[in-house]
């Protein structure tokens, strides 16, 4: 049968995914999965019976694992109105479309009130069911096909499940930790309490850390050990002093609970908080207030005295120390200003230096192209210059010819023309065998 409730809720999730979880599927995978459906769960408010609290909780308890759904409700619910220890969520039918209770014999008020009542809890429970379809195939997209083959049906699909069905069998499919995996866990619950921090918070750390090992590794962390882990830090802060420590140490075992812990420490250290305004604190076990009101009245203004005394010295030792320490460190700071500044004028005056030389060589390669442009134009015209001329007989030009730059006028050779052997002058320089080129 379609339903318009069923139909509008489909459609209006479309765009609701869930986070890929690839491989095989791991607890911390899965919860991540319950608690991203579960978030959309509670957004459609519900009247519905089989959901307490439904105007709050939406439709949350039909995927929330119980105990923890259990715990959230009791929280927010009004004294009276907590669940039963063995509540479980069951699975609603949907209303017949007709109601039997209503007859002819009813007034027109009553019948019509009934009639409106009994389309608004067809309305809401499909509405809850298009919230099953939507998310039963988003969660078969979010695994691996192969962890949900053993659930589907060749013909009914997963029409024949729940979301919780679906999320179940993931977790069965998880691979189980070994016990060096949950000893390893185990170690990281030793949570410090930070200086500063609220205590109250802290406890409730240890709460999600309890839950948290539970939902994602399948540990149970035992409240005896928890307590143990919560006193140590409650030690080791220094906050309380050693009258408080003992004095709930000496509890009766029956008022020694996780719940009377909390509530016996969170008191000691909003009250510290509220004199801590006013008073210096005091760290660690010093003496119990006990112990100075046996004191005489004289010696205990002495000793109150003395102690503000030591607490103002303390603090102005610590604080001239810490000026000491930033003067210091501003001094180092200074130095090292001054050498970066000593080290830029180098760097400036180098890059000056070496602009100058650049300067210079450009100055230098423009003479040198200078002087051989001029050296090339020189060479050009020594080339161009007449040549010599020496007398020839029977030449048309009186016995002159031209002769070539560096040859002698006389005989015509390559030689200084007063070196020439046709001069008388250098008839004795003649070597054997020399004849005369001029006829």
């Amino acid at each position: 049968m379609n339903s318009a409730a069923r139909e509008l809720t489909v459609k209006a999730l479309e765009g609701r995914m869930l986070t890929r979880m690839p491989g095989r599927p791991t607890m911390r995978a899965v919860n991540k999965t319950r608690n991203q459906i579960t978030a959309e769960y509670a957004k459609a408010k519900t009247s519905h019976e089989a959901f307490p609290m439904g105007s709050r909780f939406g439709i949350a308890a039909a995927i929330m694992k119980t105990a923890r759904y259990i715990r959230v409700h009791d929280n927010q619910c009004v004294t009276g109105d907590e669940l039963d220890p063995n509540w479980i969520f069951v699975y609603p039918d949907r209303p017949a479309t007709y109601d039997a209770s209503i007859t002819g014999q009813m007034l027109d008020a009553t019948r019509r009130k009934k009639e409106e009542e009994r389309k608004d809890a067809i309305m809401q429970f499909d509405t809850f069911e298009g919230y099953e379809l939507a998310f039963k195939e988003k969660l078969e997209m979010a695994y691996d096909a192969a962890y949900f083959s053993t659930l589907r049906d060749d013909i009914l699909g997963f029409t024949h499940l729940t979301v919780l069905d679906m999320l179940e069998h993931l977790e069965n499919q998880c691979l189980k930790l070994t016990n060096r995996e949950r000893q390893s866990k185990l170690k990281e619950c030793e949570l410090p309490w930070e200086p500063g921090e609220d205590v109250n918070t802290y406890f409730t750390k240890l709460d999600k850390l309890e839950e948290e090992l539970d939902d994602e590794y399948g540990i149970e962390w035992p409240t005896s050990l928890k307590m143990m882990v919560a006193l140590g830090a409650m030690y080791d802060s220094n906050t309380f002093d050693e009258r408080e420590m003992m004095a709930w140490e000496e509890e009766p075992p029956a008022d020694q609970t996780w719940v009377h812990m909390v509530s016996y420490f969170t008191s000691l250290w909003e009250m510290k908080q509220r004199y801590n305004s006013s008073t210096p604190r005091r760290h660690g076990f010093a003496e119990s207030a006990a112990n100075v009101n046996d004191a005489a009245p004289g010696a205990k203004a002495n000793e109150d005295i003395v102690v503000n005394l030591q607490h103002v010295a303390i603090a102005a030792t610590a604080d001239k120390e810490h000026l000491q320490q930033m003067s210091n460190a501003a001094d180092d700071l200074l130095s090292v200003i001054k050498e970066q500044q000593t080290q830029m004028k180098e760097a400036q005056a180098q890059s000056k230096e070496q602009l100058a030389q650049i300067k210079k060589l450009i100055e230098q390669n423009g003479q040198l192209t200078a002087a051989l442009t001029n050296a090339k134009r020189g060479q050009s015209s020594r080339t161009r210059q007449p040549k010599a001329t020496i007398p020839k007989a029977g030449d048309g030009n009186d016995g002159l010819r031209t002769m070539p730059e560096g040859m002698c006028i006389i005989c015509g050779k390559r030689h200084f023309q007063n070196q020439c052997f046709e001069l008388e002058k250098n008839a004795s320089k003649r070597p054997a065998g020399w004849v005369s080129c001029i006829k």
